[in-house]
């Protein structure tokens, strides 16, 4: 992971490496056990790992230059899948044990240094991740969907599922992409409420699907086009808002 001019990297979950750009210098930055994760945010390097190893906490703060560590007060056996925007963290904190099982979505100021839980299931959810772009944090916590939460508003989008579960995702300014356990790749508009662009390839890479559609166009009779790889390529990347008003409905089907 690449923050500012600092690629950061976890070896074997026991080594927190970084490489430093501009003076083409390795450093290990922290060695521990049942490490999980870890951000940059400022000149501090945040570790999420299991609270059954030394520390016991599942989050530390590490002052990237004097090494100084200290355990961050957040309630959890286990932190993982961080993510920071500006002075902000954010993370998955898994708490289980015979009387609770909980999996929340929490974020993290570090210059006020309070904890706020965004989301919460009554459940061990493992495998679920956090990725935040500007004022959006995606979230798969229960398994079935990726969606997101707004931080300025609070609202939820939910992108429907529509290959296997949703283990990973990225996006950028227009696309938001999802990578599916199966090993396909789903693509969707990162605002849906304009109407959504979807691809899917399979893990086999002998079928795309692109889907198109505004929420009101449902019913509508579709059209298949056929179209090359150059040709499917311009479509999905000029495909915007002027496209999907029209309340069109295309399903193409590129075999390559």
């Amino acid at each position: 992971m690449c923050f500012s001019d600092v690629l950061l990297e976890m070896e074997s979950n026991s080594y927190v490496n970084a490489y430093h750009f501009s003076t083409q210098q390795f450093e290990e930055l922290y060695s521990g056990t049942a490490l999980q994760d870890a951000v940059i945010v400022g000149d501090m390097l945040y570790i999420a790992k299991s609270s059954a190893t030394n520390p016991p906490s599942a989050l530390l703060s590490v002052n990237m230059t004097t090494k100084e560590t200290v355990p961050v007060g957040i309630d959890g056996n286990v932190i993982y899948s961080l993510c920071a925007a500006d002075s902000t963290l954010y993370g998955i904190a898994v708490q289980a044990d015979e009387d609770t099982k909980k999996t929340v979505l929490f974020s993290y100021d570090t210059q006020s240094m309070q904890t706020r839980s965004l989301l919460s299931l009554a459940d061990e959810d493992t495998n679920a991740i956090a990725y935040v772009y500007g004022t959006e944090i995606y979230t798969n916590i229960g398994k079935d969907n990726v969606f997101s939460y707004n931080l300025s508003d609070r609202t939820t989008i939910t992108y429907t599922r529509s290959a296997s579960l949703p283990v990973k995702v990225s996006r950028n300014a227009n696309r938001l992409v999802i990578l599916n356990r199966d090993g396909s790749v789903s693509w969707d508009t990162a605002d849906v409420a304009a109407g959504a662009c979807r691809l899917v390839s399979d893990k086999r890479r002998k079928l795309v699907r692109i889907l198109t559609f505004c929420p009101w166009s449902a019913g509508k009779t579709g059209h298949t086009l056929h179209l090359t790889l150059r040709e499917t390529l311009r479509f999905l990347f000029s495909v915007g808002a002027d496209s999907t008003a029209a309340g069109k409905r295309f399903l193409i089907d590129l075999y390559v």
